[in-house]
């Protein structure tokens, strides 16, 4: 699954940040002026990833056209930042990314309900303002440095105080 995402991460953007690329022309002969003038390194990309997209399954590569046809169809300042968080997210380290996959893959675990509650938690966090949520950054801060005994004990307390 890991490599099903990393794929339609790569090949998603790959179509979608080469406007006119072979990929996405329909006129042959514009299709080769373009191909002609990448690079090699470019050229070479492409083709790893060609690859890659022809050994994915047939309901891989329909996932990702519907995930690109989703994007294209988006405002144009959606796209944008969508383009930007990729960019901030390539300029991560790997295991930064790797933490932020696996974040990903434990909030998609979570049943409907208590994402609903998380996201709902948030967005109130949000509207804090900037004094309070430092102020709730700096609690969560202690917290997390309780020994895990004292942090049990207190959740107890609270849920008694409910």
């Amino acid at each position: 699954m890991k490599m099903i995402l990393r794929l339609t991460i790569f090949l998603t953007f790959t179509l979608i940040f080469l406007p006119g690329s072979a990929f996405t022309q329909t006129d042959p002969g514009t299709a080769q002026k373009r191909w002609e003038s990448l690079s090699q390194e470019e050229k070479q990309t492409l083709k790893a990833r060609y690859r890659m997209w022809k050994s994915l399954s047939k309901k891989e590569r329909e996932l990702i056209r519907k995930r690109l046809q989703i994007f294209k169809s988006l405002p144009e300042e959606e796209k944008e930042r969508i383009k930007q968080n990729l960019k901030r997210f390539k300029g991560l380290s790997r295991q930064e990314r790797q933490r932020i996959v696996e974040n990903y893959k434990k909030w998609r675990s979570l049943p409907p309900e208590r994402r609903r509650i998380i996201r709902n938690r948030y967005l109130r966090f949000k509207k804090l303002n900037s004094a309070e949520r430092q102020r709730l950054k700096r609690l969560y801060e202690s917290w997390k440095k309780l020994p895990p005994p004292k942090r049990r004990s207190i959740l107890k307390q609270l849920k008694k105080k409910r």
